[in-house]
C-alpha cells in the first residue's frame, strides 16, 4: 500500500492521478471496491471520529489518501479534537503498514518510506 499525506490543496490528488489512477479507481468510501481511498480525514469525520474496523477496510488497498491533520491550530471542541486523535492515530499504523508514505507539499512528493 502507499500512503499519500500532505497539507490541504497541497496536490495529493493531481499527484495520485498521475501515478495512474482515474477518478473511476477512487473513492471516500471504505466499504468500496475502489483501488483508491482519498480524503481519510472527511470519512473519519463524517464517521463521527469513530474508526473502528476501518484499517482492516484501507489496509489492502493500493493508495490511501489522507490531508495531515497534526500541524494546525488544537480545535476548541472536544468532539473536533477526538476526530483529529484517531485520524492521526489511524495515519500512523497506515504509514506503518504502508510500503511506501509519500508527503506532498506544493504538488512536489517527497518519499519519506519506502521499502519496496
Amino acid at each position: 500500500m502507499i500512503f499519500v499525506t500532505g497539507g490541504i490543496a497541497s496536490g495529493k490528488l493531481s499527484y495520485i492521478r498521475s501515478m495512474g489512477y482515474e477518478d473511476r479507481d477512487i473513492s471516500r468510501d471504505p466499504g468500496s471496491d475502489s483501488r483508491v481511498i482519498y480524503d481519510l480525514e472527511g470519512v473519519i469525520k463524517d464517521l463521527g471520529g469513530n474508526t473502528e474496523g476501518l484499517f482492516d477496510k484501507l489496509k489492502d488497498r493500493e493508495v490511501v489518501c489522507c490531508s495531515e491533520i497534526g500541524c494546525g491550530i488544537v480545535p476548541i471542541s472536544k468532539e473536533e479534537r477526538k476526530i483529529r486523535e484517531e485520524t492521526g492515530r489511524l495515519c500512523c499504523m497506515l504509514a506503518e503498514k504502508a510500503e511506501k508514505v509519500i508527503r506532498l507539499n506544493c504538488g512536489i512528493a517527497q518519499i519519506i518510506k519506502d521499502i519496496s
